[in-house]
């Protein structure tokens, strides 16, 4: 899988999201997939990211992760901007808010 496509997965992912039921299956197939881009570009931080992602989305049924930049707004819940922070993971700053992620994750 190319940067492009997993870029088009997370598009994929944010259009089909819905905020009443975040955990749909699609969503949790499609971060599985999106899990084997990272772990096939060697990214450790990345793959554990995603996969404690969708392991909590699928524990949960939502994804209520706080981290300390983000405040979830009516127009874009947490999920939303975690994807989106994937869709340029190369970012040094949303690398650095993914790593909060992860670490978010590890704790809950």
């Amino acid at each position: 899988m190319t940067q492009i496509e997993a870029n088009n997965l997370c598009k994929k992912i944010l259009k089909e999201f819905d905020p009443n039921n975040v955990a749909k299956e699609n969503s949790i197939n499609d971060l599985k997939t999106l899990r084997g881009h990272f772990l096939a570009i060697e990214d450790p931080m990345l793959t554990k990211t995603v996969r404690l992602a969708y392991e909590y989305l699928s524990n949960n049924d939502s994804f209520d992760i706080a981290i300390a930049d983000f405040e979830p707004t009516e127009e874009q819940s947490t999920f939303e901007y975690f994807v989106e922070l994937l869709m340029n993971y190369e970012h040094p700053f949303n690398r650095q808010e993914l790593q909060e992620f992860k670490t978010a994750l590890e704790q809950a």
